[in-house]
């Protein structure tokens, strides 16, 4: 994804220099990166809805958080549509516990996905998307093919906004702060999603966010 290289490559840049500088040639940098964008999540299960499993019967939850995000990095802007898939297999024993049976995810952007958003109201999304997956293990990770998904949002609950901040110093090295805002609403969802096919999502949401944050490099 163009943001995440973007920010891993500003992030490394910050580490290089700050390790690099002697008190000699130590300067001022200041970084700055603000984002904004819209976003929609989505749980979808076959866990019984009574609350009462079969002991030992597999069941599967699907987790599918779509985004569109525009983030500009010292004036240079960068956009993608994003997501993000997680299938999750499991079971319970005969104790009540949780057994993991399998782990599927994978994440696609730019020209696989293509997501959006009512960003006035909140009022409904989208995303169709093929996403390369793996499968992951204890010991690991492997390719296990490309998943396809559809799903719509309707947003029909309530709406709650957030606010937060933070402020964080090195003396001498560098100074960092941040403020985030967002409005997040309670939504239906339903879609076709790996391993369920078409279903009804027991949880979801559509958001959207703004977020400013500032670095001095003292390097």
């Amino acid at each position: 994804m163009r943001v995440r290289r973007a920010l891993t490559t500003l992030a490394a840049a910050v580490t290089v220099a700050t390790l690099t500088a002697t008190p000699a040639a130590a300067a001022t940098t200041t970084f700055t990166v603000s984002s904004r964008g819209l976003s929609a999540d989505a749980v979808f299960s076959n866990f019984p809805e009574n609350g009462r499993p079969v002991t030992g019967t597999v069941y599967t939850d699907v987790y599918v958080f779509a985004a569109d995000d525009a983030t500009t990095i010292d004036g240079t802007t960068y956009s993608d549509d994003f997501v993000f898939v997680d299938v999750f297999k499991y079971k319970i024993d005969w104790r009540g516990n949780l057994v993991g049976v399998s782990d599927r995810l994978g994440e696609a952007s730019g020209d696989q996905v293509t997501f959006t958003a009512d960003a006035r109201k909140l009022s409904t999304a989208s995303v169709t998307a093929r996403v390369p997956m793996q499968t992951c293990t204890p010991t690991g990770c492997s390719p296990s093919g490309t998943a396809t998904i559809s799903v719509t949002w309707t947003g029909d609950g309530p709406t709650t906004t957030y606010k937060s901040s933070y402020r964080t110093n090195d003396p001498g090295q560098f100074h960092a702060s941040g403020r985030f805002t967002g409005t997040s609403r309670e939504a239906s969802a339903t879609g076709s999603v790996p391993a369920l096919g078409n279903a009804s999502a027991i949880f979801a949401s559509i958001s959207s966010g703004r977020s400013v944050e500032r670095t001095i490099c003292h390097c």
